[in-house]
């Protein structure tokens, strides 16, 4: 653990743990419909009693003991599954945005010592998660509008926020619809980018005058949580 490698060997490695997993499911008397993994979380649609569940259960838990696998089962007809809601409604499906009840709504202050396109992409963020999970118009909406009252709350204009919503159901929209592009021998180099401290409205300033000459500036924080907590010089123990 630890390599860059890792998620990849693991991930190969669940691969193969899952290749009899609907076999055992029928060796027990179940039936496993369909089944998906991100990462090590599991969603799976399986027919069956409980007993037959919980005896499923214990056979892929001795497959590996480095393996423990525990069940989350729908309750009033919902399961969440990692950030989305599912909802059996009749004969189908419905998702819808899932919010756990430690989620605190916590976003960067409007009046925050921030760039405004880090702003506008916090709201940008929320509203894609809404457009792209949310089945049904209505669950959208109303996830547009607890959007609205979330980032209001912490300082953000209604016109800001609007416009970040309505710019992000337009790029959603046309990139639905976009053909990808044909190479053009006519196309400009890629601008050079330039990484610096955020420094406020001199930031800005900078941003413009750089962009004239073919340069991007791209603001970093000049302070860091990881740069607070963790300390680059090694700990030297006493010698015995």
């Amino acid at each position: 653990m630890g390599k860059s490698y890792s998620p990849v060997v693991a991930d190969l490695y669940m691969g193969h743990w899952e290749a009899d997993l609907e076999l055992l499911a029928a060796n027990c008397g179940g039936r496993v419909h369909a089944f998906c993994r991100y990462a090590d979380d599991y969603l799976v649609l399986f027919e069956g009693s409980d007993d037959i569940l919980s005896t499923w259960v214990n056979q892929l838990n001795s497959k590996d003991s480095s393996i423990n696998v525990t069940t989350d089962l729908e309750v009033n007809r919902q399961l969440p599954y990692l950030d989305i809601c599912i909802t059996r409604r009749d004969d189908k499906f419905c998702t819808k945005v899932y919010r756990k009840s430690c989620n605190t709504n916590q976003v960067p202050a409007f009046s925050s010592y921030t760039e405004t396109r880090y702003l506008r992409a916090a709201i940008r963020s929320d509203c894609t998660r809404a457009i792209r999970y949310c089945s049904s118009m209505r669950d959208r909406q109303q996830e547009l509008d607890f959007i609205r009252q979330k980032f209001h709350h912490h300082g953000y204009p209604r016109s800001f926020i609007d416009s970040a919503i309505q710019k992000t159901r337009t790029d959603l929209r046309l990139k639905a619809r976009a053909l990808p592009a044909p190479p053009s021998a006519n196309s400009h180099p890629a601008p050079v980018r330039v990484s610096v401290p955020f420094a406020g409205p001199l930031f800005y300033q900078l941003k413009r005058e750089a962009s004239k000459i073919g340069i991007q500036l791209v603001s970093k924080p000049s302070v860091t949580i990881g740069s607070l907590l963790c300390s680059k010089a090694k700990h030297q123990l006493p010698k015995p």
